[in-house]
C-alpha cells in the first residue's frame, strides 16, 4: 500500500491510500484482457459530485454494482455545491447507479432504527430499551411492513434514505471506461486518481483526473471522460 499524504488549504492533512495489485500482468503484455485491465483498478483517491450549471438534484444516491444501501448521498447537488471527499469504496464499481427524487422526502424510518418501530410505524422506544439491531433484509422487510400498514408510499430502492418519487435514474460504467494508461502514469509517478460524477437533468457524466504535488500547488494531470475540469 503507498500512502499520498496533500496538505489541503485550510482542511490540513488528507492521506490518500492507492493500492496497486502487484500480481496483475503488465499492460504492454499483448494478451491483456479487459477483465484483467478491470482489476486494476482497485482504489481511487478522491470522489467529486456536482451538477451541472443552472441544474438542482434533490435526494441524490449512489450505488455500486448492484449494492443494495448507497455508498453516497447528498440531499441538495448543485453546481457549486460540490462535494469532495476520499472514495468511499474498497474498489472502483464497475457500475453505478444514480438516482434522484422530486421533493428528497425522507424515508419513513431511518436506516439502522427499524427495531424501534413496530410494524404500524410507531415508535416503541423506551428508557432503557436497546433491542438487536435488525440485519439489511430486517430493515428493508420493516420499511415494506410500515409503507403497506400506513399507505404511505416509498418509491424504493427500499434501501434508500429517500422514499418519494425518483426524477433521475441512471446506471453508467465507470471502472471500464478509465483508460489503463491512467493507472501506469500513477504506478510510474504516483498522484491520487479523482473519479468525478457530474449530473444533468438527463443523465449522468463521468471524468477523472489524476492529482499530485506540484513544486508549489497541487496539479492535475490527463484529465478524461466526458468532462474535462479540474478545478473546483
Amino acid at each position: 500500500m503507498i500512502k499520498l499524504t496533500y496538505k489541503w488549504a485550510g482542511v490540513g492533512l488528507l492521506t490518500v491510500p492507492l493500492l496497486m495489485n502487484a500480481c496483475v500482468a503488465e499492460s504492454s503484455k499483448p494478451n491483456m484482457t479487459t477483465q484483467q485491465n478491470t482489476e486494476r483498478k482497485l482504489v481511487a483517491g478522491e470522489l467529486i459530485v456536482n451538477a451541472v450549471k443552472d441544474a438542482e438534484m434533490l435526494g441524490v444516491e449512489m450505488f455500486a454494482d448492484g449494492m443494495e444501501r448507497p455508498f453516497y448521498r447528498k440531499a441538495r447537488s448543485t453546481y457549486k455545491n460540490t462535494d469532495k471527499m476520499g472514495f468511499p469504496m474498497p474498489r472502483i464499481p464497475q457500475q453505478v447507479r444514480v438516482i434522484w427524487r422530486q421533493k428528497g422526502i425522507a424515508a419513513q424510518i431511518h436506516w439502522g432504527s427499524g427495531a424501534y418501530y413496530d410494524s404500524n410505524g410507531k415508535d416503541i422506544s423506551r428508557p432503557g430499551f436497546i433491542p438487536a439491531p435488525l440485519t439489511t433484509s430486517e430493515e428493508v422487510a420493516r420499511r415494506k411492513e410500515v409503507s403497506q400498514n400506513t399507505g404511505i408510499a416509498h418509491y424504493g430502492p427500499w434501501a434508500s434514505n429517500y422514499r418519494d418519487e425518483l426524477a433521475g435514474d441512471y446506471t453508467i460504467p465507470v471502472a471500464s471506461r478509465i483508460p489503463a494508461s491512467v493507472f501506469e502514469e500513477i504506478e510510474r509517478n504516483g498522484g491520487a486518481l479523482r473519479i468525478k460524477f457530474r449530473l444533468k437533468p438527463d443523465g449522468v457524466m463521468l471524468g477523472w483526473d489524476i492529482q499530485r504535488m506540484g513544486k508549489h500547488l497541487l496539479q492535475s494531470h490527463m484529465p478524461g471522460g466526458d468532462f474535462l475540469d479540474t478545478e473546483y
